[in-house]
């Protein structure tokens, strides 16, 4: 797997842009189960964000 710092900041921005699409839609349409996983999104995104970093520093 090669990762660069490109690479990362790519991936870092699709998460962030995900992140927030999934907030507004989630506040539009006021669903429990959306809101539900917008917040604990933050979450996923920090598990994802350490795995990446791990990855690029040992890789």
């Amino acid at each position: 797997m090669n990762l660069s710092l490109l690479n990362l900041g790519v991936i870092f921005f699709i998460m962030w842009m995900i992140y927030f699409s999934l907030g507004a839609f989630a506040s539009m349409t006021e669903d429990k189960i959306l809101l539900n996983i917008f917040r604990s999104f933050k979450y996923i995104i920090g598990i994802i964000s350490i795995i990446l970093i791990i990855l690029y520093i040992f890789y």
